[in-house]
């Protein structure tokens, strides 16, 4: 685990644990915080908990069909090999008793139980297999399904749930900023160069993202040639400079494509999460920002007006 994430995650477990205590109007006993540590270790396995985004730490919900035909398929065979587990323990626990009782013919009754035993653990070896196989392709279909496959950034459907959690009333406060990235005059880059070059522009800022964040900042491709980026657990100042950042270090890299130079520029809308913020609220005024970017001339940042 990064240490950035591994940070981050203690973080929130200590801000939860201290609200819980906060709360409070009398004395918490040790009891207490044990309980209230096995709901949060509970949060982090069913990614309720308030945390980044990450493909290996948080999964999120993926309720199509074929992943609820998926999951049965593993629930039956874990059962089928549960049950075949114990079937097995149990014939070893009979050949003991009956040797000890001299009750049976140990050569001859060993033998079948062995044939059997071997028939299961082969039965047993291939469900194991099924199993692994069936995870393989679910977590597959999972990444894919929130992936955008031109960059590799994680796409719209995934920052709409990302989104829902970090608004939920309910959820820690966590009063992140948002960014609204677009590209300058990107129809003229298609225009002059043609869309092949679009998309390599496209990979080639994903990829200055990817390198320029921390790991608990996840990238999503918005649509066409723009991104959202969330900035976790920062002030406005970090924000800011993470922005001007990006900006920086895209103005300076050029990106050579057919031997040719391409000059490329961002505008960004930054808007800070305000706890009565929506998802919808929250972009709305990032993307007035960004608007504003592009109007007093592009190759710039703009901050929401809270």
């Amino acid at each position: 685990m990064k240490k950035d994430l591994a940070l981050t995650i203690i973080t929130e477990v200590y801000d939860e644990i201290a609200n819980h205590i906060n709360e409070k109007n009398e004395d918490v006993d040790e009891s207490e915080i044990i309980d209230f540590l096995h709901g949060i270790a509970q949060k982090l396995f069913t990614s309720s908990f308030h945390l980044p985004l990450d493909l290996h730490s948080q999964q999120m919900s993926f309720d199509d069909e074929y992943k609820t035909l998926a999951s049965a398929g593993l629930s039956s065979y874990k059962n089928t090999n549960d049950i075949m587990e114990s079937i097995r323990q149990t014939q070893c626990e009979i050949i003991e008793e009956a040797n000890q009782k001299q009750l049976i013919n140990e050569e001859n009754i060993s033998q079948r139980f062995k044939d059997i035993q071997h028939h299961m653990s082969s039965e047993i070896s291939r469900a194991n297999e099924t199993i692994t196989d069936l995870h393989k392709q679910l977590h597959s279909l999972e990444r894919k399904a929130r992936i955008d496959p031109l960059t590799k950034t994680f796409n719209r459907r995934s920052m709409d749930e990302y989104m829902n959690i970090k608004c939920n009333k309910n959820a820690h406060a966590d009063h992140f900023h948002l960014l609204i990235l677009d590209i300058d005059d990107f129809k003229k880059i298609n225009d002059t160069f043609g869309h092949i070059a679009g998309d390599k522009v496209l990979i080639f800022l994903a990829n200055i993202f990817k390198k320029t964040l921390r790991d608990g900042d996840p990238v999503f491709r918005y649509g066409g040639e723009e991104f959202v980026i969330i900035l976790n657990r920062t002030d406005k100042e970090g924000a800011l400079l993470a922005a001007r950042r990006i900006l920086e270090i895209v103005r300076n890299n050029k990106l050579l494509f057919k031997n040719r130079q391409m000059a490329i520029t961002l505008s960004i809308g930054l808007a800070h999460c305000k706890e009565e913020d929506t998802p919808v609220s929250i972009i709305e005024r990032a993307d007035k920002a960004l608007y504003e970017a592009k109007h007093m001339g592009k190759d710039q940042l703009q901050i929401a007006k809270d």
